[in-house]
């Protein structure tokens, strides 16, 4: 009976014994740990769980009380009081202290002047600043490399000098028995125009708004100079990095601010600088450059005559052309003007063959298109040569040997003009203030705060006219149709450029016209609306107005016409045809013509 229930026994007796030991281990361990809760190494048993934080905190009162028990003892208290008693005590000898100062500033006069420095003042400052000269004016209508593409502007550019030597040498002076070393700086250039009225007087001054290719950083955004901060006692070093700063970075860019290139007749972009009015500063390395070549060709004659003074000494007379050695002086005259008949002749000949042959042209391609096909012919050859003067950039020294040579040469460039106005200009440079952060040594407190003080007003310029942007001249009648042929120049892209009008009474004289003009990218000729409007109306036509030319009278067309400004005028088309400003002009659009089809035809 027992031995068929065995297996069961043994299995329900391991049953409880698992279970015993799920209950015991699992849901109710008595197991804890032995821990050092105290510094003075008392023991406490603590379950599993709890045994870090105990252990962490008994360290830390372990560690207190050994740092305690480190502390030095207090120092002992000098005895101040009986050390004095002993330094006053007849019987001890005197004590000698030295004590070490800077050197005293160097006064003029008496060496055993005491050191008593002077204070200066705002106004004396004031007084000591020279004027700047008076301003050089060059205004024209350029085609400027603007972004995001060029645009016709009527600019003006203005330059000036300042005597920056004079101006160091009254400082120094004025300053040199006070304790102020001031910093020289520009802070930026003021100008003023004015316009003279109909009635002959000058309207009131106004600011100029200045133009200049703006300063960027990485980023694109514009920046501009720093600003010199008022002085509060407090921000020395705001002040200071200032000045610091414009003096390093800005002097530059404020004294001759840059300007976008412009679109030369020559069909090409260039500086600005061609348009630099006339200064002293370029005056004097053109003529420096001059007295060099005068000398350099001076020593090249030099050589050249004692070169040739053997032959001389060994012939006894000069050395004579092969041609005319050995004949009498007639008959050399002889042979050399059949020579030149000759070369003559054969120049001719060259010629009338060249036209025989169909190549009227000089040096013209024979591309096999017509002549209106050369605007699209490669640029694969240097430029042919024009009669259009290449621009002439004057030369400048570097700002920094300006200053040190103690001339300085500055600018601006203002673009808000009219033209048929007359204008004038004068200028003046803002500086810091030599007394800025000088609390005690200046005679009243306000002089040490003013961040900047400026310079008197110069002269004014010499008055100038803004060029028109057109002119007309009546050029021929038109009896049959009652109407006077008109000649319109305006400037469109660098260049002049003129387009006919036929005018009769009471019509507006100009319009806009379509005109080829080369385009600056690719140097191709294209068609571009250009505005020829005068603003003029012509009002009456006389076709039998009679004029005497080289003492015979002739018959021509007079208008008479009203101007823009309401003024009654009159143009005669025989005095016309005959002005010189007329030949002028012409032959400015016939420059420009030759030198755009020299551009297209022969590549640049």
């Amino acid at each position: 009976m027992v031995e068929r229930h065995i297996e069961k026994i043994i299995l329900a007796v391991c049953v409880l014994l698992l279970v015993y030991a799920v209950f015991h281990w699992g849901f109710s361990s008595p197991l804890v740990i032995e821990v050092i809760t105290g510094s003075r190494g008392r023991v406490e048993s603590a379950p599993p769980d709890k045994a870090d934080p105990v252990l962490l905190k008994a360290a830390e009162e372990i560690e207190n009380r050994s740092m305690a028990d480190r502390s030095p003892p207090p120092s002992p208290v000098p005895d101040y009081a009986g050390q004095l008693r002993r330094l006053q005590s007849p019987s001890v000898p005197p004590v000698q202290i030295v004590i070490s100062l800077p050197p005293p500033l160097p006064l003029p006069g008496d060496p055993n002047t005491p050191l008593d420095l002077a204070k200066m003042g705002m106004k004396e400052i004031e007084a000591i600043i020279p004027k700047p000269g008076k301003p050089q004016v060059m205004v024209d209508r350029e085609f400027t490399q603007k972004d995001p593409e060029p645009v016709d502007v009527l600019t003006s550019h203005v330059a000036a000098t300042f005597n920056w030597g004079e101006l160091v040498k009254r400082l120094n002076k004025a300053l040199e028995q006070t304790a102020i070393f001031p910093e020289v700086v520009v802070v930026r250039v003021e100008a003023q125009i004015r316009e003279r009225r109909l009635d002959g007087d000058w309207g009131p001054e106004r600011v100029v708004t200045m133009t200049r290719i703006p300063q960027t950083d990485r980023d694109g955004s514009e920046i501009t100079p720093p600003t010199v901060p008022e002085f509060d006692g407090n921000n020395f070093d705001e002040v200071n990095g200032a000045i610091s700063d414009l003096k390093e970075q800005w002097q530059e860019s404020i004294l001759q601010p840059d300007y976008w290139n412009i679109w030369w007749t020559t069909q090409e972009w260039n500086t600005w600088l061609i348009h630099l009015p006339p200064n002293p500063i370029s005056e004097r390395i053109e003529k420096e450059r001059e007295e060099e070549e005068e000398a350099e060709k001076a020593a090249e004659r030099a050589a050249d005559r004692s070169a040739r003074a053997p032959t001389q000494r060994r012939t006894g007379r000069a050395t004579r052309d092969r041609r005319t050695r050995g004949r009498s002086r007639e008959e050399a005259e002889y042979a050399e003007m059949a020579r030149r008949e000759m070369e003559a002749q054969e120049r001719f000949a060259e010629e009338m063959e060249r036209r025989a042959r169909g190549d009227r042209g000089r040096g013209r391609r024979d591309t096999g298109r017509g002549p209106r096909d050369r605007r699209i012919l490669r640029r694969d050859s240097a430029r042919a040569p024009t009669d259009v003067p290449p621009p002439k950039v004057p030369e400048i020294t570097p700002l920094q040997e300006q200053l040190e040579d103690g001339l300085l040469l500055f600018w601006f460039h203002h673009t808000e003009l009219e033209g048929l106005k007359e204008y004038q200009y004068r200028v003046r440079l803002v500086l810091v203030n030599p007394l800025i952060t000088y609390s005690g040594n200046v005679k009243n407190d306000d002089d040490a705060k003013q961040p900047v003080v400026a310079s008197p007003w110069s002269d004014w310029s010499v008055p100038f006219s803004a060029p028109q942007m057109t002119e007309f001249f009546a050029i021929s009648p038109m009896g049959s149709r009652r109407a006077v042929r008109v000649e319109v120049f305006t400037r469109g892209r660098g260049q002049w450029v003129k387009k006919s009008f036929l005018v009769a009474e009471g019509e507006m004289i100009g319009g806009t016209r379509s005109v080829r003009v080369p385009n600056p990218e690719d140097g191709t000729l294209e068609s571009e609306d250009m505005d020829f409007s005068t603003g003029a109306v012509a009002v009456r036509l006389d076709f039998n107005k009679t004029v005497k030319r080289r003492k015979i009278s002739v018959k021509t067309v007079e208008m008479v016409y009203m101007d823009a400004k309401g003024r009654l005028k009159t143009r005669v088309a025989a005095a016309d045809k005959a002005s010189p400003r007329y030949k002028q002009l012409k032959e400015e659009v016939s420059r420009a013509k030759a030198a755009a089809l020299a551009a297209v035809g022969y590549g640049r």
